[in-house]
């Protein structure tokens, strides 16, 4: 019989799924989204994703290189909505 994981972290202070450890630290995780350059930094993966989902459409040979690039494309699309999660999480 298998045996079912403990996922809950005693440590974590406010539950997020998404993002538990940076989440944990509310004022660094506010510092990192409110910088400059990370906003620089989502430009550059909104043009990956932008990329890569032209690949997706055009240039993929199998299904598994399109399901890599599928996985790919949420990632990125994760962490650019990065400041609207935090913003959400903080109001509950």
């Amino acid at each position: 019989m298998a045996r079912k994981k403990n996922h809950s972290n005693p440590n974590s202070t406010q539950d997020s799924r998404r993002w538990p450890r940076l989440f944990a630290n509310p004022e660094a995780c506010l510092s990192l989204v409110e910088n400059p350059t990370f906003r620089l930094l989502c430009q550059d993966l909104e043009d990956l994703r932008l990329a890569l989902v032209f690949d997706v459409v055009h240039n993929t040979m199998t299904i598994e290189q399109t399901n890599f690039f599928r996985g790919q494309i949420a990632v990125l699309e994760r962490f650019v909505t990065l400041p609207d999660e935090l913003a959400e999480w903080k109001r509950r």
